[in-house]
């Protein structure tokens, strides 16, 4: 018999035992829970010790659990003792912070170099860039050092959209010329506003001692800066961004803040970099035998060209010159130039103080032999955190640019007489007429003869001090400015070109300014309630600008062994000239930023204005602007979607100014002037200018329409821009009733506008462990137009010393930068004739008397026969005039931009960067030297006209005889296509290994090899297509400007 278990006996205590201890386990492990969910408090700063509001703090492991910083930096969270957080805000580094049971944290976020420009700087302060209602480009660093630039417009051009950068030609240190969104006045200048690290300079390419003499080009006032000192380079392009400069903002501002100091071990920066450079194009001429022979053609009379070969004393053929050096200038006076830079920086700090120090240098042996460029820098930052409310700093940049030889080109606006004109159109072989021509002296002697050195001097400084008043409130006041000085010395002796006539000619040039501003401002930023933060700035600031010039001149040396350098030899000395000028601006002005609810921006901006060019009623303008931001991203109803990664629109409209004008138009003024008196002249005083106490601001009204999209996780980023601007009561030195005693008088009228597009594409290709492939592409379209000139007459655009010289015209109803001529129409053809005894062919070409046939329009003021120029008749009156001459050449492109493509693998990096213009004309004046038609000047021909010229064996339709009577009319024969795509840069780097950086000591170590100015694509027949004449009011006017250098670089970065 079995025996039962009794099993309620036996697990009653089990169970009852396992209940409890389930029981009390619920019951404890809620108990000790709770007892570890704390109340965290804490406050989120960047390095300098500024609240971060809006700063994201969440729990790591479960992300829905957060909130975000006050206006103070603050936040408060329960959270678990052993919490790990998340704490994130754009543009500095996402930190890990485990609260390790403290309910009291300070958090210090760092900035990331990564996103830094994520964080953009505005007028007078510094915005996210999601934060944006206005159009601002932002260009930092990395980008900008890219291409190898010497200059800061080197570092722009083709990588802005809206932003033209054109320098006069291929010559170190040459002038340039920078436009955002087309050119706005047409005398009072369209140049941006520059402001270095908060002091606002406006460029005056005067500040640079240029020379007169063999060429009229100008100076870069801002090639003093490196490139290397830049930290970044923002762009305000439409009004909303650049009206809180106001009357200074017209043409757009463009932000340059330098290298700042980091807490942390001190880092030193070494880049040093070699390079050669060589001419990328050259035209063939005549050589010594060719030009002998053409001289022949053109004088056969004449014994210095022609022999008489059979001894009847009738010359009939050309001189054999073989005997006789044959000069190719190209060769001999161009060369391969070279390039050396050297780069040094360091930046630190402890505690509460950083500092920054560089030093830099670039030495050009540029491509004319005996000349050179060098350019020196220095600059020392340093910024001190006093305490918690109290911070100070000061920064100093110093500059100086040496500019050596004589080979300045003429460029658009200057004398044919330019050595780079020369090597091109002066006679190859050194022979001439007595009867009719001074003896040559060899190009060499120009050289090798001749002093001219520019310096140039800067020094921009700063200083200021921030006080916050409240966690709200904060008070900044800064002060500084630019001194500039520039000596021109030069000399030429009495055998070269410029000093043969004179017997020595020497010139004296020095240019002085001095500018001065001082800012004070309040800037305000809180959150007034939940989803609701309010930012303003309200300012006072002062600026004086003055400018001094002296020219002095002497000529006639009979003792040149001392040059410029002791003028007293001379026994002619020239009037010294001088001249000073003032300018004084006094300024008021607020912003207010308002956004609700992290999805909708209102800003709102005024300025006053007062400037001392204006007449005394109307010194002071106002300007407003008002823009509107909406982040459509952050909309609930964005939240399920998962193709846009950023999605905002702008929409803005402001008013900005222009007072860009000679100081003192809107005073009469007198000049110096002797009268006749009893056979002696009298020194007195003649009224030279009318006054115009009416004088008013120039204003320019500018609306933007803007979109900002990103998709696939922000890889393709769009930002897109349509604009409109209309400038009125333009600033015009227009002609006025000669009844009045006076010429011209500055006044207000006349109105211009720009309006276009602008796409800025950024997309990330490829992004791999070890490959990765990123692309930029920019490109906008403007189009210029000016509507009115006040009812007076159209103003035409002349350039002297050439044959060609009312070549433009500004027009109503047409844009800035046109040529105005008459259209060409091909050769004159024999059969367009009838001669004598009914057209016998029997008669030779020299002995017939040619007679236009019926029915063929006649050229008012010359004799037409086969071989020259016709044009058409555009009125049908069978009469080539005045009147059928029409716009024939618009400088300004269809459109404009770049693109680059940037390849990494593991440690290499393969960049490649383009930037072209389309649409827009040059004329060129150069065929007007080395073509047919030169009258008395027998310069060098082109071989390619030479050989193709006509003649009655050769009925060329595109070249003419050689004695062309019709060639000096402006005409379409002379405007070519501008248009180019120019490969930049080609640049291959490589980074070395942590575990190679330990052997060598260093903490960074980067080779590269690049060439700049890879290749151009073009149908331009000149030099090179980038061309820019001094003459605003037709900037696409080339007499053969100075060429642009291939180059071929070496460098090393080192980090230590």
């Amino acid at each position: 018999m079995k025996k039962r278990v009794n099993f309620n006996l036996n697990l009653r205590p089990v169970i009852n035992k396992t209940v409890l201890i389930l029981l009390l386990n619920l019951f404890l492990g809620n108990t000790i829970y709770a007892q570890h969910q704390l109340r965290i408090a804490g406050t989120v700063t960047d390095t300098d010790n500024v609240p971060i509001i809006g700063a994201t703090v969440v729990l790591r492991d479960s992300p829905s659990v957060g909130t975000i910083t006050d206006e103070d930096g603050k936040f408060s969270l329960q959270l678990p003792a052993d919490a790990v957080l998340t704490v994130s805000f754009v543009g500095y580094q996402t930190q890990l912070v485990a609260v390790g049971g403290r309910t009291d944290l300070r958090i210090t976020l760092q900035e990331d170099e990564k996103l830094l420009d994520e964080v953009v700087v505005v007028g007078y302060g510094t915005m996210r860039r999601s934060d944006l209602t206005g159009a601002i480009a932002s260009i930092r660093s990395e980008e900008l050092t890219k291409t190898n630039p010497s200059t800061l417009a080197e570092a722009l051009q083709g990588k802005v959209a809206g932003v033209r950068v054109n320098s006069q030609s291929g010559e170190p240190g040459s002038g340039v010329n920078i436009e955002i969104r087309g050119a706005n006045s047409i005398n009072a200048g369209s140049q941006p506003l520059y402001v270095i690290d908060g002091i606002p300079m406006d460029v005056n390419e005067n500040e640079v001692a240029t020379s007169n003499q063999g060429n009229n080009t100008t100076g870069n006032p801002l090639a003093f800066l490196n490139p290397a000192d830049i930290q970044s380079v923002d762009i305000l392009k439409d009004a909303s961004a650049a009206a809180i400069y106001g009357a200074r903002g017209a043409n757009g501002v463009i932000l340059i803040t330098t290298k700042s100091g980091r807490a942390g071990k001190t880092n030193i920066t070494a880049n040093l970099s070699y390079g050669v450079t060589e001419v990328t194009k050259r035209i063939d001429m005549l050589d010594g035998q060719g030009y002998a022979n053409y001289r022949y053609e053109n004088s056969p009379t004449s014994r210095a060209w022609a022999v008489d070969t059979n001894g009847d004393g009738i010359l009939d053929s050309p001189k054999d010159v073989s005997h006789l050096k044959s000069h190719n200038w190209q060769d001999e006076l161009f060369r391969h130039g070279a390039v050396s830079r050297v780069n040094l920086g360091m930046q630190g700090g402890r505690d509460n103080t950083t500092y920054t120090a560089s030093l830099g240098y670039e030495k050009i042996n540029a491509l004319v032999k005996n000349n050179d460029f060098t350019s020196y820098s220095g600059r020392i930052r340093l910024d001190h955190q006093v305490s918690d409310k109290l911070k100070i700093g000061a920064n100093v940049y110093w500059g100086k640019t040496v500019n050596k030889g004589v080979a300045s080109s003429g460029g658009g606006g200057g004398s044919w007489t330019g050595l780079i004109q020369s090597i091109y159109t002066y006679r190859p072989v050194l022979i001439y007429d007595p009867s009719s021509e001074d003896e040559p002296v060899s190009l060499m002697s120009d050289i090798l003869e001749s002093y001219r050195k520019t310096d140039f001097n800067r020094v921009v400084g700063n200083a200021f001090l921030e006080y916050n008043i409240s966690k709200s409130l904060r008070l900044r006041i800064q002060g500084g400015g630019t001194t500039t000085s520039s000596k021109l010395s030069e000399f030429f002796g009495s055998n070269t070109t410029w000093g043969r006539v004179p017997n020595g000619r020497a010139a004296l040039r020095h240019t002085q300014t001095n500018a001065f501003s001082q800012t004070s401002t309040l800037n305000y930023d809180k959150m007034v309630a939940k989803g609701h933060i309010v930012r303003g700035i309200a300012g006072f600031e002062v600026n004086t600008y003055k400018f001094e010039t002296l020219h002095t001149r002497a000529q006639d040396f009979e003792d040149q062994s001392t040059g410029v350098f002791d003028l007293s030899k001379a026994l002619i000395t020239l009037p010294t000239l001088t001249n000073t000028t003032e300018t004084n601006r006094m300024s008021f002005f607020g912003r207010l930023n308002y956004t609700i609810s992290n999805r909708y921006i209102f800003t709102s901006t005024l300025r006053a204005d007062g400037s001392s060019n204006l007449g005394r009623g109307n010194r002071f303008g106002y300007f407003p602007s008002m823009a509107f931001a909406w982040r459509a991203f952050n909309e609930p109803f964005m939240k399920k979607q998962n193709i846009f990664s950023d999605l905002r629109f702008r929409l803005s409209y402001g008013v900005t100014g222009n007072d860009r004008i000679t100081p003192y138009q809107n005073l009469a003024q007198l000049s110096p002037m002797y009268y006749a008196s009893n056979g002696n002249l009298v020194y007195g005083t003649a009224p030279t200018t009318s006054e115009n106490p009416f004088l008013k601001w120039e204003t320019t009204h500018q609306y933007n329409l803007g979109i900002d999209a990103a998709v696939l996780n922000g890889r393709i980023a769009l930002t897109a821009e349509a604009y409109y601007k209309k400038t009125n009561d333009m600033l015009l030195n227009s002609e006025i009733a000669g009844q009045t005693g006076f010429v011209k008088q500055w006044q207000n009228i006349g109105d211009m506008e720009n309006k276009g597009l602008e796409f800025t594409l950024n997309t990330l290709n490829v992004d791999t462990r070890d490959f990765k492939w990123n692309s930029t592409f920019n490109i906008y379209f403007n189009k210029n137009k000016v509507l009115s000139l006040g009812g007076t007459a159209d103003i035409p655009v002349r350039f002297g010393d050439g044959y060609l010289v009312d070549v433009g015209i500004v027009r109503e109803g047409e844009s800035l930068g046109t040529a105005f001529g008459y259209v060409w129409d091909g050769i004159y053809q024999i059969n367009d004739f009838i001669w004598q005894n009914d057209s016998d062919p029997s008669i030779s070409h020299a002995n017939r008397n040619y007679v236009l046939k019926e029915g063929i329009p006649t050229l008012s003021g010359a004799t037409a026969i086969p071989g020259v120029f016709k044009y058409k008749d555009l009125d049908g009156n069978n009469e080539i005039n005045a009147n059928d001459r029409q716009i024939i050449s618009n400088s300004n492109p269809k459109f404009a931009g770049g693109f680059a493509n940037e390849f990494s693998y593991r440690n290499f990096t393969l960049h490649m960067f383009f930037e072209g213009v389309y649409g827009n004309d040059i004329f060129n004046a150069f065929p007007t030297r080395v073509e047919a038609g030169q009258g008395s000047n027998a310069y060098n021909l082109t071989k390619v006209y030479w050989e193709n010229r006509w003649t009655p064996e050769n009925p060329s339709n595109r070249y003419a005889a050689i004695s062309n009577s019709t060639d000096q009319y402006v005409s379409t024969y002379y405007v070519e296509d501008g248009s180019y795509l120019r490969f930049r840069t080609l640049s291959l780097s490589y980074n070395f290994q942590p575990k190679v950086l330990k052997v060598l000591g260093t903490t960074g170590l980067r080779v590269y090899a690049s060439v700049d100015n890879l290749y151009v694509w073009s149908n331009y027949s000149g030099l090179d297509p980038e061309v820019r004449s001094n003459n605003n009011l037709l900037p696409g006017y080339d007499r053969l400007a100075y060429p642009r250098a291939r180059t071929y670089l070496f460098g090393i970065d080192m980090t230590f």
